[in-house]
């Protein structure tokens, strides 16, 4: 069952968040290449939800919101 965009929005935030704590954790531990790879995907994952919940929250189409899914 697919989750409605507003969930996706934060559930791709959370992923983010926790990406960004890995990288932390990994960075104080030395271990910097995987730190970074953390950090840019958790980049990534809260690019897509800031995507997402602006949509949701501009009430653009439900259709241009599932451009956003890719």
């Amino acid at each position: 069952m697919r989750l409605p965009p507003e969930a996706q929005g934060l559930r791709w935030l959370t992923q983010a968040g926790q990406d960004l704590e890995a990288a932390r954790i990994l960075a104080a531990s030395g271990h910097c290449n995987l730190a970074c790879f953390h950090a840019q995907q958790g980049a990534e994952k809260a690019a897509k939800a800031s995507t997402i919940i602006a949509a949701v929250q501009e009430h653009l189409p439900r259709q241009a919101v599932r451009r956003q899914e890719l």
